[in-house]
């Protein structure tokens, strides 16, 4: 694991509220990328996680990394139709 520079050091207590478990149980892409950044909130009173997302394939910045790379779903039409039957998409 490589080492973040604008990040504060971890500690144990940055775990609980950490949402990369999440992420990466409902994105299982190979080509995500997670980066941490552990910030002080205001005044220092304590700490805040943000996590950013990155398809290394198409590189590029993704806005839901719980959902995973656009272009990358556009590459497997065959997913359509599951989306389509959960009703995530207008039939009309």
């Amino acid at each position: 694991m490589r080492g973040n520079p604008q990040s504060l050091s971890w500690k144990p207590v940055d775990c609980v509220r950490c949402s990369v478990p999440a992420i990466l149980y409902a994105n299982a892409s190979p080509d995500l990328e997670l980066t941490l950044t552990i910030k002080p909130r205001f005044l220092g009173l304590g700490r805040t996680a943000i996590i950013e997302a990155r398809c290394a394939r198409h590189r590029t910045q993704l806005e839901d990394p719980y959902l995973g790379c656009p272009e990358c779903s556009a590459d497997r039409p065959g997913l359509d139709v599951f989306r389509r039957a959960l009703g995530s998409e207008d039939d009309d």
